[in-house]
């Protein structure tokens, strides 16, 4: 049986395989989900699943700087420093530390990165090895935007969002950060009162009021739709007069005063309630 893909312009049209696409497919080591996809050579569901993988939600994919990197690596170090965990480094392996740390040093802080949420705390903290010296980009990002897919209409479940929220606690380690961009990226309304998008602020609401308190202006969040349409919605997380609560305790307040008012709410869950005259 045929495997199906789906085109941009959805259309849907038969995708060659051969014995080495089904071998490394079953190779795949994603997770026990991801696994179980990929494994089932067959199936649309692959073909989707791929799709919702690789195809990046917004802008281009920058090629020549990320190959570079991965040339200066293979060039310095083209070997693990230590054959063996007990083993000490040497002093080559030692130097080839330091020329990669050098290396870092000017590739991270002086390009923009775009990281999407689930794959966070690999990008800061090398969970993959691939790094080889964990750690390093933490301290070093300077300018960061971090993606976050809306998804369907279904509620995240509570996994979900507890996942969510840790990858998005990892940028409190980010020290160096000139500038944090979140993108909320997904169709619906551009000032976010789709149900898809209120599900991502009512789940990332708190820690992202923490992101605030600890960046301050260097943090933005943005609503961005398919085609790369973006509006600033960082006025949520802001109530800096009580415009917002009045207007919406009398039933007069806009639809910005209303999101205010919400992800306020959902910010400060201790807050039962804003009609009881919580205070802001």
């Amino acid at each position: 049986m045929p495997v199906y893909i789906k085109t941009p312009d959805n259309r849907w049209i038969p995708y060659p395989m051969t014995p080495a696409t089904r071998s490394s497919l079953n190779d795949a080591t994603f997770g026990n989900y991801t696994k179980t996809v990929l494994a089932n050579p067959d199936g649309v569901e692959r073909g989707t699943a791929l799709r919702q993988w690789l195809v990046q939600p917004t802008r281009p994919i920058i090629h020549d700087a990320a190959v570079y990197w991965t040339y200066i690596q293979t060039a310095i170090a083209p070997s693990p420093f230590a054959q063996d965990p007990g083993d000490s480094p040497s002093a080559d392996d030692e130097t080839a530390k330091q020329q990669l740390k050098e290396a870092a040093d000017i590739y991270y802080s002086n390009n923009q990165f775009i990281v999407r949420l689930e794959l966070l705390d690999n990008f800061l903290y090398d969970t993959n090895g691939a790094m080889r010296i964990p750690g390093l980009v933490v301290s070093l990002i300077r300018d960061l935007t971090v993606v976050i897919t809306t998804g369907g209409l279904d509620k995240k479940s509570e996994k979900e969002g507890e996942e969510m929220v840790k990858q998005l606690q990892y940028l409190f380690g980010c020290k160096n950060l000139e500038k944090l961009a979140i993108e909320i990226c997904g169709g619906g309304d551009m000032a976010g009162t789709d149900w898809s998008t209120q599900e991502i602020i009512r789940i990332i609401a708190p820690v992202v009021k923490g992101l605030k308190s600890r960046f301050n202006t260097r943090l933005s969040i943005s609503k961005v739709s398919p085609d790369g349409a973006s509006r600033n919605i960082t006025q949520y997380w802001s109530l800096s007069d009580g415009t917002a609560k009045s207007s919406f305790n009398s039933c007069t307040a806009t639809s910005d005063q209303i999101m205010r008012v919400q992800t306020y709410r959902w910010a400060n869950p201790k807050q039962r309630s804003l009609l009881s005259g919580a205070s802001f």
